[in-house]
């Protein structure tokens, strides 16, 4: 059966709760269950001298923002109000900021590099999260953080707390969906599909907000919208939906 607790949805960067579940995000707050969103990964980029060629790149496509980090928590407190959620910043850097390994595009979405204190950190702290019902990314795509994020969600999973997995958008849209993902998991996972139609106009408004990360999050020649758009309605014809995953044949939305 749905629980009815307070929901936790642990988001690695500031905008990957409004593209991957804001659909969901917004049915939940409109029938009086406002989720809390924590933006995990949210902490102060280093000085410019110290950024890597990526880390100066990446800058560069965001608009060489003064103070891009503080410009990416002001476009999330944005959405957070169009989707009717409150929201908390932990300090974590980013990977492009944290590790010297994660130096390209195809280091950053790969398996993380040595980072088991860390790990661990984050794993204490999700699990200091008593009484929610938590959401956690499935880390499709593969980005390194969303698979550190994933790795504490599943151990609290497994140890039975309430945990359920959404697919990481629009990675899911840009290939194959969660299918590759799911195979490189140690145990199944069951699906859980929310019709979000009434939820979707708070969803594009919200992503509406991250109004730095737009241009980068198209792909082979549709805007992050039209991926988007078309990914949902693949999972309810007709209408949208966003989908979750869980580790028992349990239903907690």
């Amino acid at each position: 059966m749905p629980a009815t607790g307070p929901f936790t949805c642990l988001s690695p960067h500031s905008d990957d709760a409004a593209l991957s579940c804001g659909g969901t995000l917004a049915l939940l707050a409109a029938t009086g269950r406002p989720a809390h969103i924590i933006t995990v990964f949210a902490g102060p980029a280093p000085p410019p001298e110290q950024l890597s060629p990526l880390a100066r790149q990446l800058h560069h496509d965001w608009g060489d923002l003064p103070d891009p980090i503080a410009h990416r928590r002001r476009e999330d407190a944005c959405a957070l109000k169009v989707l009717g959620c409150t929201g908390t910043w932990w300090s974590y850097r980013d990977a492009i900021y944290r590790h010297p390994a994660y130096d390209s595009p195809e280091h950053l979405f790969a398996p993380p590099a040595d980072e088991g204190p860390l790990q661990d950190r984050l794993y204490r702290r999700c699990a200091a999260l008593r009484g929610e019902i938590l959401l956690f990314p499935l880390a499709v795509g593969g980005h390194v953080d969303h698979r550190l994020l994933f790795r504490a969600g599943w151990r609290l999973a497994q140890a039975g707390r309430p945990v359920a997995f959404y697919e990481d958008l629009p990675y899911a849209a840009w290939g194959e969906g969660p299918v590759g993902r799911l195979a490189e998991l140690p145990a199944p996972l069951h699906p859980q599909t929310v019709e979000v139609e009434a939820g979707w106009p708070a969803k594009i408004a919200a992503v509406s907000c991250y109004s730095s990360q737009l241009s980068s999050l198209s792909h082979d020649g549709l805007t992050v919208f039209q991926g988007l758009e078309r990914y949902a309605s693949s999972i309810v014809p007709g209408g949208y939906g966003e989908r979750i995953w869980h580790l028992a044949e349990e239903r907690w939305i």
